[in-house]
């Protein structure tokens, strides 16, 4: 183990520096956006847990379509009114596929939301399980880890060559 540190540690120091940002800033764009993405959900799902309110909404409409011509970007979203404060509150909320097609005009459904900020609400927690970040995150270490594979790949070939240079 400690050899493959070292021969790893090794090809490190050989690689120019743009190399090294081509392994090092995707590494790091992964990390910052991973921990931005953290922060802005335990910002929103945090608050709703700790501070928010249940009541019931009724459903007035449901709307589908997909985010460009892809058809996995489907999106489902139903709009809303519920009362907070004896005031009539209408959004437009989005939902997994399985509770769009469980639920119609005019059913009651439960919604989460802040007392403070009724903009934040919940009607599916299902909803909170979506990998994106996650995804994401992945792809720019991905890119990290295989521009440095790349790199010392490259760096390996040029000492391979000035070797075979040398012997003849």
């Amino acid at each position: 183990m400690l050899e493959l540190a070292g021969r790893i540690s090794g090809h490190l120091r050989s690689l120019s520096w743009p190399h090294i940002a081509a392994v090092v800033l995707p590494i790091i764009a992964g990390i910052l956006f991973g921990v931005w993405d953290w922060n802005r959900y335990q910002n929103y799902y945090g608050r709703l847990d700790a501070h928010g309110v249940e009541t019931q909404a009724r459903v007035i409409a449901k709307y589908t379509g997909t985010a460009g011509n892809a058809r996995s970007s489907a999106y489902y979203r139903m709009q809303v009114e519920f009362s907070v404060d004896n005031t009539l509150r209408r959004g437009v909320v989005d939902v997994t596929r399985r509770y769009f097609k469980r639920h119609d005009a005019p059913d009651r459904v439960p919604i989460r939301y802040l007392p403070e900020d009724p903009q934040i609400r919940e009607l599916d927690p299902a909803m909170r399980n979506r990998s994106d970040g996650i995804a994401i995150v992945i792809i720019f270490l991905f890119i990290g880890l295989a521009n440095g594979v790349m790199g010392i790949g490259k760096e390996e070939g040029k000492r391979t060559q000035a070797k075979g240079g040398e012997e003849q």
